[in-house]
């Protein structure tokens, strides 16, 4: 399979160099929004995107408030994140049900910049104008900002979708003037 600097090389060329994390224990799930993003084998993409989402979920099972811990956040963030993932491929793959259940489940739980974005895609070709502009307004009017520490020094990067993106296809379906 791919190695991480593999998957490092296609992230940097497909634009996504610090957008995507590379976790050691779950990387299908990132080798899946690679594959997506680039539509590259959809089906193996679903396939790794599936394996993700089983794993964070087989992660979240067995949660109780009472017992609550970080690691039982980050599992809850890497299932919002894993089920965005297995959405995005079914819209890359066109299951456009499917891709709107999982980004439902998705932005339900973190609501995402990112989710919301793609949540605007999926609603849009499926005709649903109204429903897409408000994801997309949604998706602009958050920044999704993560914080790392590197050495000492914490730096800011911005994670959430790409926003001139978005304001073209809300430009789109409401008029340029109206999407700033």
């Amino acid at each position: 399979g791919p190695t991480r600097a593999d998957l490092t090389a296609l992230a940097t060329q497909l634009g996504l160099k610090g957008r995507v994390r590379f976790k050691d224990f779950v990387p299908s799930g990132e080798i899946a929004k690679i594959m997506a993003e680039a539509d590259l084998d959809l089906p193996e993409a679903e396939h790794f995107a599936k394996m993700a989402v089983e794993a964070a979920e087989s992660d979240t099972f067995k949660l109780s408030l009472d017992n609550l811990q970080d690691k039982d956040l980050v599992a809850v963030r890497s299932l919002c994140h894993y089920w965005d993932t297995l959405g995005w491929v079914y819209f890359r793959e066109g299951k456009l049900p499917e891709a709107r259940k999982f980004l439902e489940a998705s932005w339900a739980l973190g609501q995402k910049p990112v989710v919301a974005d793609h949540l605007g895609q999926v609603e849009e070709k499926l005709e649903n104008k109204q429903t897409a502009i408000r994801y997309f307004a949604f998706s602009l009017a958050t920044n999704q900002v993560t914080k790392y520490k590197v050495g000492g020094h914490t730096v800011e990067m911005d994670t959430g979708p790409d926003r001139k993106a978005t304001q073209k296809r809300l430009a789109r379906l409401v008029g340029a003037s109206r999407a700033d």
